[in-house]
């Protein structure tokens, strides 16, 4: 995906800064990102909380991938085989999911 092809920016308070922000803006994507409690603006503007759920499915996703101890410490040395051990790791996951 390239830069022309993003159309949200998901990120955690951290990045709660108006320059981030503008710089979003300024390339048409949408910054979806939550306020700190101290920041007036939140209070005012939103953001959208449907999509940054999404996000946090996707933080579960690498956290449960942590725990496979081949994907955790990259023990093959081709990045052919860890990609392959990645895509069974998700492939096992998936199905304990079903």
């Amino acid at each position: 995906m390239t830069e022309d092809e993003c159309q949200a920016v998901l990120a955690d308070k951290a990045y709660d800064a108006a320059h981030i922000r503008d710089k979003c803006r300024a390339r048409g994507i949408a910054p979806v990102i939550p306020f700190r409690s101290c920041t007036f603006a939140g209070r005012q503007l939103g953001y959208d909380k449907e999509l940054f759920r999404l996000r946090h499915l996707v933080e579960n996703l690498f956290f449960r991938l942590k725990h496979c101890p081949a994907v955790a410490t990259r023990y093959d040395k081709t990045i052919r085989n860890y990609k392959a051990m990645v895509h069974l790791a998700c492939a096992v996951l998936w199905l304990k999911l079903r």
